[in-house]
């Protein structure tokens, strides 16, 4: 079996806000490009936010959403859990 691996740089330029509602919940909104250096990869445009919940002082859970601005990338959401050792 050959294995064809091909690198590609990219430059992700971005910004973001955060904001605090209660010493327990957060929210999150971005927006971030994805440019190719070395490939024929065309640039996308993203804006993702979420919403993040500490459910115990070292355990926080996590949910974003995140939405194309160009056909070159794709909607996509996710979940997660931190935890701080």
């Amino acid at each position: 079996m050959k294995i064809n691996s091909v690198a590609s740089n990219n430059f992700q330029p971005a910004i973001g806000f955060s904001f605090t509602h209660t010493q327990k919940t957060s929210t999150f909104i971005e927006y971030y490009n994805d440019i190719a250096i070395n490939s024929d990869t065309q640039k996308s445009r993203v804006v993702d936010a979420g919403i993040a919940y500490l459910l115990t002082p070292s355990i926080q859970l996590d949910f974003n959403a995140g939405f194309s601005l160009d056909q070159y990338s794709s909607d996509f959401m996710g979940v997660g859990v931190a935890i701080r050792f």
